[in-house]
């Protein structure tokens, strides 16, 4: 085997261990994002002996040509990601819950507002149209008004 093939099957090797460990990581965050469970975690990462189900990550550590340091930087990096993956998408999570109770609150503010605007416009209305039953019931109730306007263009003086 090459000195290029060995590298090769390393980087595949180490790409596998550290997916088993971040999605292993992942799920564990999952189920309990305490502060415990993320110092179990991070021992996980040191001793691989701990009471963590580690199984198939263990059935992992045989196909490689790795010793323990190699392995644990493997796994402390898969923590970190995987830790940082849950912390933004908790972060995502919670900034869509305060938008979504925020714009629900906007919505009750905007149906309220639209609600007393058309109360004022069926008030408004109402008073128009009670007006002009008034005019029209009693159109004697308009004024006749002589022409105001004097001058050539109403037949006046020149």
């Amino acid at each position: 085997m090459t000195n290029t093939e060995h590298a090769k099957r390393q980087i595949t090797y180490f790409e596998k261990l550290h997916k088993a460990f971040y999605e292993f990581f992942v799920e564990q965050l999952r189920k309990d994002p305490s502060v415990f469970t993320k110092y179990k975690l991070q021992l996980a990462t040191i001793t691989f002996d701990t009471h963590l189900e580690l199984e198939p990550i263990k059935k992992i550590f045989v196909e490689g040509l790795s010793n323990v340091a190699e392995k644990q930087a493997v796994a402390r990096a898969a923590l970190y990601d995987a830790l940082v993956a849950h912390t933004f998408g908790s972060f995502l999570g919670n900034m869509g819950k305060m938008t979504g109770l925020g714009l629900d609150e906007l919505e009750k503010n905007t149906a309220k507002a639209i609600a007393a605007l058309h109360a004022l416009m069926n008030q408004e209305v109402a008073k128009v149209t009670e007006r002009i039953d008034y005019l029209m019931e009693n159109h004697n109730a308009l004024p006749k008004r002589k022409q105001a306007v004097a001058g050539p263009e109403a037949g006046g003086e020149k």
